[in-house]
């Protein structure tokens, strides 16, 4: 399993946050907003990417744990809701070890607002540990 798709599993396992987003965590992009008519809800959501990530090597061929850098992004209609969602989701992988994380840990974090889709965006960066390589 790759780490996005750890993180993703955390979050879906997650009471609180998936209380706010369903199943509507998403890799890459946000899917395109439903027609006309459409009950389905298109947001809250969360997508996610990997950013970056490193794999350490040592002379001797050994290493560490891979490090990947992951951003989320949670889109709302309004603030105070994709700010509710920063918080559940900081409290959900803040620490997180587990579904081969070594360890998950924030790192920063940037609140915007997309004009042409009028919704709120909060961008958070997690760096996420995995396995220990040979």
């Amino acid at each position: 399993m790759s780490v996005e798709t750890s993180i993703r599993a955390a979050l879906l396992a997650n009471a609180p946050v998936a209380a706010i987003v369903g199943g509507r965590i998403y890799p890459s992009q946000l899917p395109q907003k439903p027609t006309a008519g459409s009950t389905t809800p298109w947001v809250p959501a969360i997508v996610y990417q990997r950013i970056t990530g490193d794999h350490p090597v040592d002379q001797d061929g050994g290493g560490g744990a891979d490090a990947v850098r992951v951003q989320l992004d949670l889109w709302s209609q309004t603030y105070d809701t994709t700010a509710d969602l920063r918080q559940k989701v900081l409290t959900a992988l803040n620490g997180f070890a587990g579904a081969g994380l070594q360890g998950v840990f924030s790192e920063s974090e940037t609140d915007l607002y997309d004009d042409e889709v009028k919704l709120h965006r909060i961008s958070m960066d997690f760096m996420a540990f995995e396995g220990v390589a040979a």
